[in-house]
C-alpha cells in the first residue's frame, strides 16, 4: 500500500513519533502530518483514495487509535493527551503529563497507561479522573514506552534516559 500525500504535505517527523496506525478494523490508516505549518491527524479510509484531517487535532505530535476503533489519543506538546472521535469533533483532555508523553498503550477495560517523562508510568481511567501511578521514576531510569501483555499479564516497558544504556522491563500483573 502506497499512500502519497497531498501536494504541501509533509509526514511529521518527530523523535519516536508520526508513525501510522490501524484501525483494529484494517478498515483506516490515521497519521500525523503537516500541512501549512501545522501538524494535525488525517484519517483515509483504504477504500478510498483520499486522506482528511480530523478535525480537533491541530498541533497533533502522536497518534494512537483505542482499542474499539472509534476514538483517537493524540498529543499535543503544550496541551497534554487528549482524545476526539475517529470522525472528528471537539477534542477532550486526557492527561496532562508533567513534563511529556513518552509512549502510550490500552488496557483491556480501556484504561490508558501512560509514560510521563521524567515521572514514571500512569494508569489514566477510561472514564476519566485522577491518574494512577504505577511505577515511578527511579535511579536506575525513568519507566516509559509501555505495552500492556495480552491477557492482562503485566507490563512492559523501556528504563532508561540515554538509549545506549536503555532496558526492557516487565511489571507482572497485580504488582504495584
Amino acid at each position: 500500500l502506497d499512500i502519497a500525500l497531498p501536494d504541501g504535505d509533509d509526514a511529521f517527523h518527530f523523535f519516536g513519533a508520526g508513525a501510522p496506525a490501524l484501525t483494529p478494523d484494517g478498515r483506516t490508516l490515521v497519521y500525523v502530518a503537516n500541512r501549512g505549518g501545522t501538524q494535525y491527524v488525517f484519517r483515509r479510509r483504504l477504500d478510498q483514495t483520499d486522506s482528511e484531517i480530523v478535525s480537533g487535532t491541530e498541533g497533533a505530535m502522536r497518534v494512537h487509535v483505542y482499542p474499539a476503533g472509534d476514538w483517537l489519543a493524540f498529543t499535543v506538546s503544550s496541551e497534554g493527551l487528549k482524545k476526539v472521535p475517529l470522525s472528528g469533533g471537539p477534542p477532550a483532555a486526557v492527561y496532562q503529563p508533567k513534563t511529556g508523553v513518552l509512549g502510550l498503550d490500552f488496557t483491556s477495560a480501556g484504561d490508558l497507561v501512560v509514560g510521563d517523562h521524567s515521572y514514571g508510568l500512569f494508569r489514566v481511567p477510561a472514564a476519566g479522573g485522577e491518574p494512577v501511578s504505577l511505577l515511578p521514576d527511579s535511579t536506575d531510569g525513568t519507566p516509559r514506552y509501555p505495552v500492556v501483555l495480552p491477557g492482562a499479564r503485566g507490563l512492559l516497558f523501556t528504563v532508561g534516559s540515554e538509549p545506549v544504556s536503555n532496558r526492557i522491563a516487565v511489571l507482572p500483573a497485580g504488582a504495584p
